[in-house]
């Protein structure tokens, strides 16, 4: 069973600066895993050739699901390294929001 960090306060009754304060002071905060670059660069490369449409967050995902802990600043700069086209595309284009009408109601106002 995995509980997020906000669980984890929730359970100590502490806030999740408290508890990462703590960890810290106990030099027990997890710990990334030991890759270079070119082996991340690889491995993105990997999940970019199956879903060449997936961003940041997803193959932040999928290296977590590899077994791979590494920074989302890493994945990022592993993005750019190996797709730069796609991290471009995908910035470039928005999602078109849908306008939303208000509509005017009219209470009845009792006497």
């Amino acid at each position: 069973m995995k509980l997020s960090w906000q669980e984890c306060a929730d359970a100590l009754l502490v806030s999740r600066s408290t508890l990462w304060r703590h960890l810290k002071e106990l030099t027990v905060m997890p710990t990334f895993s030991d890759i270079t670059d070119a082996d991340l660069d690889a491995v993105v490369e990997a999940i970019q050739h199956n879903s060449p449409r997936s961003g940041a967050v997803m193959v932040w995902g999928e290296l977590k699901n590899y077994g791979v802990s590494v920074s989302r600043r890493r994945v990022r700069e592993s993005l750019v390294r190996v797709n730069s086209t796609g991290v471009e595309l995908r910035a470039s284009t928005s999602v078109m929001r849908r306008a939303l009408q208000r509509t005017m109601f009219q209470c009845p106002v009792a006497h």
